[in-house]
């Protein structure tokens, strides 16, 4: 399988990259069960709590993405007398082997002198995930959905990816749709007149289901408006406070990404824009 990092992903093939993103959900309808959605709002708790006290949100965003995955397999983890410690214990795991990957990067964590450094329960999870540990979570499509709109659309539609995590029905989207939407609701929130072209923009996504992100697309803008999300101002009053570390966010041009992802793009979602304006 083709490695990806969560913040840089390395994209040859759109088609493969769109393919493969499956695999890094949970099973389907995992999270429709009760005893699995209670496991995980337990330790959404946890990580909540530390992403009121980082400066670095992608620290609790990577380790949710690991929890998710690592939920399914917990019976191999098992560590701790009962099930609420469990979950704690796994919660704290992920959160801090995130902490390492983003110090380190993923490709540190297969050297001997990292590894040694881990905890048995990091290093399990390590074994668990193993090339799943570069995620292809919404975050990995957000300056591509946005390419050629607005310079602070990525950074935007980050804060929205972010806040879904704290809902588990996020996770019945694939990655792509989660993006798409987060990215829609954006320029709807930079521009209401938006709002007239959603039928066009909602058929202009390639390769992903107009029904899935129509549905998708009002779970955000319901989340948006009962958390009272302005993910513009947002990104301004980070920005002012010097607490926006989102690196691989640039504003994308063509020269900096693969010219067969630049092409599918403008053949598909960028096909019913006028891209000369919106880049401009």
């Amino acid at each position: 399988m083709r490695r990806f990092d969560p913040y840089r992903p390395i994209i040859g093939d759109p088609a493969v990259f769109l393919k493969n993103e499956s695999a890094f959900m949970p099973p389907q309808n995992f999270y429709r069960i009760e005893d699995n959605f209670l496991k995980r709002q337990a330790a959404i708790h946890r990580l909540v709590e530390n992403k009121k006290t980082t400066s670095d949100v992608f620290v609790p965003y990577l380790a949710m993405c690991y929890f998710d995955l690592c939920l399914p397999h917990h019976g191999s983890l098992l560590m701790r007398d009962n099930m609420s410690d469990e979950i704690e214990f796994l919660a704290k795991t992920c959160l801090s082997l995130a902490q390492t990957v983003r110090k380190s990067g993923v490709e540190k964590l297969k050297t001997p002198l990292v590894r040694k450094t881990l905890s048995v329960g990091e290093r399990l999870v390590v074994d668990i995930l193993a090339e799943k540990l570069a995620v292809v979570s919404p975050l990995a499509f957000a300056q591509y959905h946005s390419l050629c709109f607005h310079e602070d659309l990525p950074l935007a539609a980050t804060v929205i990816i972010v806040e879904t995590q704290d809902d588990a029905r996020f996770s019945f989207f694939r990655p792509s749709v989660v993006s798409a939407a987060a990215v829609l609701v954006t320029m709807f929130d930079m521009n209401k007149a938006n709002m007239a072209r959603l039928g066009t923009l909602l058929n202009s996504f390639g390769g992903i289901d107009r029904d899935h992100l129509r549905e998708c697309f009002i779970l955000v803008a319901q989340m948006c408006k009962r958390k009272n999300l302005r993910p513009h101002a947002k990104v301004a009053h980070f920005r002012e406070k010097g607490l926006w570390m989102v690196e691989p966010l640039e504003e994308a041009r063509e020269g900096s990404i693969s010219t067969g992802l630049f092409h599918y793009l403008s053949a598909g979602f960028y096909a019913n824009l006028n891209v000369s304006h919106a880049c401009q």
